[in-house]
């Protein structure tokens, strides 16, 4: 989806305001009529022609975990009874020290 500049924006709205007639200006302008049409709406209600603020969307960029919440790490090799270690420790620890059969 191309960004047009807040001049084109205002050409646009402005061409419209001058002849009320939609389909010449998308057509001069190169747009569709949906966007022309948010255009003014987004006029009407803001009062000026800047985008709105978009919102984040989606995963966060990293998954922070409140301390002391970090969750277990399970072997994929090993039963899930067997080896249920914290991060942390498989971090510091050879697995034959935190993967003990019981």
């Amino acid at each position: 989806m191309p960004r047009y500049s807040i001049e084109t924006r205002k050409a646009a709205i402005a061409a419209y305001k001058k002849t009320d007639y939609k389909l010449a200006v998308c057509k001069e302008f190169n747009i569709s009529r949906v966007t022309l049409d948010a255009w003014i709406k987004l006029e009407e209600e803001t009062g000026s022609l800047n985008p709105k603020p978009t919102k984040k969307r989606g995963a966060p960029a990293h998954i922070k975990y409140a301390k002391g919440t970090r969750p277990s790490v399970v072997s994929e090799t090993m039963p899930k009874d067997i080896c249920r270690a914290p991060a942390e420790d498989i971090c510091r620890a050879p697995a034959e020290d935190i993967c003990r059969a019981p």
